[in-house]
Order: C-alpha cells, then sequence, then structure tokens
C-alpha cells in the first residue's frame, strides 16, 4: 500500500473509505425512491453497515500498518487504538 517510512498519509485508505461512503449514500438514495416509495429497506440498511465495516477495516490495516495497538470488539462495540 503506502511506505510507512516516507509518510503517514495513506491515498488508497482515504479512497476506499471514500468509495464505500459513496457507494452507501447512494444505496440510502435509491432505497428511498424504490417502492414503497419513502421507505428505505433493512436490507439497505444492513449494506450500509457491512460497507462502513469494510471501510473502518481498511482504515485499522492502516492503523497496524503503523504501528498502532488495535483492539475491536464485537459485544456492545468497543474500538481502541493507542500509540505507546
Amino acid at each position: 500500500m503506502c511506505d510507512v517510512k516516507k509518510t503517514r498519509v495513506c491515498r488508497a485508505c482515504k479512497i476506499v473509505f471514500g468509495v464505500c461512503l459513496i457507494v452507501s449514500i447512494g444505496l440510502i438514495i435509491g432505497g428511498f425512491f424504490t417502492p414503497p416509495h419513502g421507505v428505505i429497506d433493512g436490507s439497505v440498511i444492513t449494506c450500509v453497515g457491512e460497507l462502513m465495516g469494510f471501510a473502518a477495516l481498511a482504515l485499522g490495516y492502516r492503523v497496524i500498518e503503523l504501528g498502532y495497538d488495535l483492539k475491536i470488539s464485537h459485544g456492545n462495540t468497543n474500538i481502541e487504538v493507542n500509540n505507546d
């Protein structure tokens, strides 16, 4: 991906997050206009959550690559990033 020594900014992480965000917004808008009109189906909300999860995994990979400690829990959702 990106060289850790050169920079702490990773363009690939920003691109992955941006693509997931744009697709998620498109799904929400599309779900709003499909029948029944004005109702966003639960499957759209689930898909948006999964896309944002993939974006978070891409950013989590970058955090680990930079040498930070990353802890992710699922029950009651805890995320920790430490730099000791």
